[in-house]
């Protein structure tokens, strides 16, 4: 997909283009392609989560990074920076990838949120974590969101509607087609920024198709463990 850039900021949604075996990461901790892709938008430091659709994410700066890629040495699902020329990065297959920039503070992250992480409100955290160590305000967060699992074809049961009975909100994200449920985490994502104190005007979902039906994604539910992941990325030049 088409990168945005916005003056200094590089924001990039991949899709099969630039999919990423994850035999080969999980064999190798290291993928080829996405350290070419990485470096061919001019960035030369990176860091890759090991994934684990949790409510924890990482501070680039509260870490020691030893060298200039930093390949699933730590878990968790966001990171965090204001480091220029260190691109954040997520991979997904369904789940969503968010990205968050702070105008005014200049921060920068990437979140990623499959039902899991959105039932533990990680991005809420992200954000609770912007304003802790990089003093944001909420109203200066712009959040894009990528291409996910979208309410078309996001086909659930009705007991999956239990991880967000809690939500008051939660309802909302759950569409009844005759005798099938489908939810919405992109909706049940957007509620719950706006709750949390972000300006409806700053939730971008224009990027928002879904990986599912739309053959150009990578998708876990479509292909099952032959699914590649694409990448999601951002960063300050």
């Amino acid at each position: 997909m088409k990168k945005i850039n916005r003056d200094s900021l590089l924001m990039f949604f991949g899709d099969k283009q630039h999919e990423l075996s994850m035999k080969e990461i999980k064999e190798s901790r290291f993928s080829l392609p996405l350290k070419t892709l990485i470096n061919d938008f001019g960035i030369n430091n990176f860091i890759v989560l090991d994934q684990t659709h949790s409510a924890q994410g990482i501070c680039v700066e509260d870490i020691n990074m030893q060298k200039s890629e930093s390949w699933f040495e730590y878990q968790g699902d966001f990171l965090l920076t204001q480091k220029k020329n260190c691109a954040l990065v997520a991979l997904t297959a369904d789940c969503m990838p968010i990205i968050l920039h702070d105008l005014v503070t200049e921060t920068i992250g990437v979140v990623h949120s499959g039902w899991r992480g959105s039932a533990a409100r990680v991005v809420q955290n992200a954000l609770a974590a912007m304003q802790e160590r990089y003093g944001a305000k909420l109203e200066d967060i712009q959040c894009f969101f990528g291409p996910s699992a979208k309410p078309c074809c996001y086909k659930v049961t009705a007991e999956f509607f239990d991880h967000f009975k809690n939500f008051d909100y939660g309802q909302k994200a759950f569409i009844k087609k005759e005798d099938t449920l489908y939810f919405d985490n992109g909706l049940l994502l957007a509620e719950g920024l706006k709750k949390f104190g972000i300006r409806p005007e700053n939730i971008y979902n224009d990027a928002e198709l879904c990986s599912i039906c739309n053959a150009r994604f990578c998708s876990f539910r479509r292909d099952k463990e032959l699914a590649g992941r694409q990448v999601t990325v951002v960063a300050f030049r």
